[in-house]
């Protein structure tokens, strides 16, 4: 299990901060308070990508940080970013690429 404080600094580490997309209606990053264990795979999930249920995720155990996507439908998931800051210049350009 992962403790609130560990939660912190990966947020920090990942340059953190909550962005809702008004075109879209979607926590795209969700606000620190927020973010909470993945039901499917223990990920830290971070937001949202839609109405279909993916969710942006960081892996707390892995070395590497980086922003994945996860699709619970699928179980498949893939890297579309190296931090958050990355993740929300993708999303505002519409250049995230989904790898499933």
């Amino acid at each position: 299990m992962i403790d609130r404080m560990e939660v912190r600094r990966i947020l920090k580490e990942m340059g953190h901060r909550p962005y809702y997309c008004e075109t879209a209606f979607v926590n795209v990053v969700l606000a620190q308070d927020e973010v909470a264990k993945s039901q499917w795979n223990g990920n830290l999930v971070i937001g949202f990508a839609g109405f279909d249920g993916v969710e942006f995720q960081v892996d707390p155990c892995a070395h590497r940080k980086e922003v994945l996507a996860y699709n619970p439908n699928t179980g498949e998931s893939g890297s579309v970013a190296g931090s958050i800051d990355e993740l929300i210049l993708k999303w505002e350009k519409d250049e995230i690429q989904y790898p499933f």
